[in-house]
């Protein structure tokens, strides 16, 4: 599963998310076994290094949050391609 982020909520240079769920046709979350990103996150920049505001932050179940631990943020540049790549432990139908 490919989710292509193509505009934000105004910030002009970032695009952030707290969270996904992917629910089954049941209403069952789904389980995933990968999580990636392009651009992986805001680490990608010279000016960080560090920063706890990773992909695999989307898939923690912290959703309704602020704390920066919990979250993802990732360099935007209008016109390109923000990644994000999930990969299933089933085949979902």
């Amino acid at each position: 599963m490919v989710f292509d982020i193509t505009s934000t909520w105004g910030d002009r240079h970032y695009v952030g998310l707290n969270g996904i769920e992917i629910f089954s046709v049941t209403g069952e979350l789904v389980q995933v076994s990968s999580i990636s990103a392009q651009p992986a996150d805001i680490n990608v920049l010279p000016e960080y290094s560090k920063d706890p505001r990773v992909v695999e932050n989307l898939l923690d179940k912290v959703n309704r949050t602020r704390d920066d631990m919990h979250l993802w943020l990732t360099p935007f540049t209008q016109g390109k391609h923000h990644y994000i790549s999930i990969t299933l432990e089933q085949v979902q139908t």
